[in-house]
């Protein structure tokens, strides 16, 4: 097949994506977090997961100059491949005035990207040449092409980003969170997004089923970040919103969260209306709508259009085996694999923490709590709108 980004005809490179579309690490999240923050006046339009696999995560309101940003390239093939995709969907959208690419490349020297930007734009056609960008922070420096106004500016920001005080300086723990310490940590976030009062010791028990001794272990984690109060008369609330922990329990959550990810293995184009429809009509007890569908539950107003994939979370062990008559041809994913239409999370704690549904969408099932729906947000690296929908809940509880 000819890769029409390239001056002269050439096969399709063919090269292993994963390290785009895998689980981001706590520093990635941290830093990715921290950028979109800065940027949110010059680039608003935070992407879904579905469109970040097209290759940018943030964009202009008027979606002309977008951007895509990676934490920590380790090689040259790296950068190539990540820029070779980003030139296949310029090619693809001609009213795109520049997609730039923001990265952390600690093993490599400014000198040295310069060389390989400057042979790399010389494999494809000026047109796309000439709107590609780069902003790369390397070991002794940084870089940025066309050195222009926007760039220099985004090169500040992205170093700005770089340098704030990591969650995890100097929180290291004994090892990472266990499943029954997330357990906790989700009922009091459950708790702090409804604004409730400081919880009594003896309802975060009942709430996640955990033990006393995991309890202790929990709030001592909690304190040593900052982020639990507790009272005199045996009661316990977060301090505030807990960007530490869960930056370090992002990496961690398909094991915390129990996650099983499906695909379509039809060969058809994903019909996730129909998906959604279908897990209404035929979802069994106990499980309950995730994910965008559920933000729209808690939020109306919630910022995105369509629906990038389907999230729902199950309380308890059930098998998953009811998941053939919604679909047969859903499949759990491969390692690696992108792309899923249904992400499943089980609920293993004591209460499962469901509303209501108020929402047509979710037909026999439940909607998700907010805690979970918060998570699916940031698994779907939906940060701004993640960001909002605290806001929004807060707000709302207080009112």
């Amino acid at each position: 097949m000819v890769a029409s980004i390239f001056g002269v005809a050439t096969r399709e490179l063919s090269c292993n994506h994963s390290f785009i579309t895998g689980p981001a690490s706590a520093p990635a999240f941290h830093w990715e977090s921290s950028l979109t923050a800065l940027l949110r006046d010059l680039y608003p339009v935070t992407q879904s997961q579905v469109e970040h696999d097209l290759g940018y995560d943030l964009a202009t309101a008027d979606r002309r100059r977008v951007l895509h940003l990676k934490y920590s390239l380790q090689s040259v093939r790296d950068l190539g491949a990540i820029l070779i995709r980003l030139a296949s969907w310029l090619d693809g959208n001609t009213n795109l005035e520049r997609a730039t690419l923001v990265a952390y490349l600690p093993k490599m020297t400014s000198r040295r990207i310069h060389d390989e930007w400057v042979r790399g734009l010389g494999l494809f056609r000026p047109d796309i040449a000439t709107r590609l960008g780069l902003v790369a922070l390397t070991a002794d420096g940084d870089f940025c092409s066309p050195d222009d106004a926007e760039l220099r500016r985004l090169t500040v920001l992205s170093r700005a980003a770089l340098r704030e005080k990591s969650p995890h300086d100097g929180q290291r723990s004994a090892g990472p969170w266990s499943p029954k310490q997330f357990d906790v940590w989700m009922v009091l976030l459950e708790a702090w997004l409804r604004r409730e009062a400081p919880l009594p010791i003896k309802d975060v028990l009942r709430r996640s089923g955990t033990s006393t001794a995991t309890l202790k272990t929990t709030f001592d984690r909690l304190h040593a970040r900052g982020e639990i109060e507790r009272t005199s008369s045996r009661r316990a609330s977060f301090a505030g919103f807990p960007r530490r922990s869960l930056g370090e329990m992002l990496p961690l959550f398909d094991g915390l969260r129990h996650t099983a990810w499906f695909v379509d293995a039809s060969g058809r184009p994903p019909d996730l209306g129909g998906l959604l429809r279908r897990l209404a009509s035929k979802a069994p007890p106990g499980v309950g709508l995730g994910g965008v569908e559920a933000a729209r539950h808690y939020t109306p107003e919630f910022d995105l259009e369509g629906l990038p994939r389907v999230d729902i979370s199950i309380h308890g062990q059930e098998s998953l085996a009811w998941l053939r008559a919604v679909d047969p041809a859903l499949r759990q994913a491969r390692d690696g694999e992108a792309a899923p239409v249904l992400v499943v999370h089980r609920i293993i704690r004591a209460e499962s923490g469901f509303a209501r549904a108020t929402v047509p969408a979710s037909g026999r099932m439940q909607i998700a709590g907010r805690a979970e729906t918060l998570l699916d947000l940031y698994e779907l690296r939906l940060i701004s709108q993640a960001d909002a929908f605290v806001r929004v809940l807060r707000r709302e509880a207080k009112s």
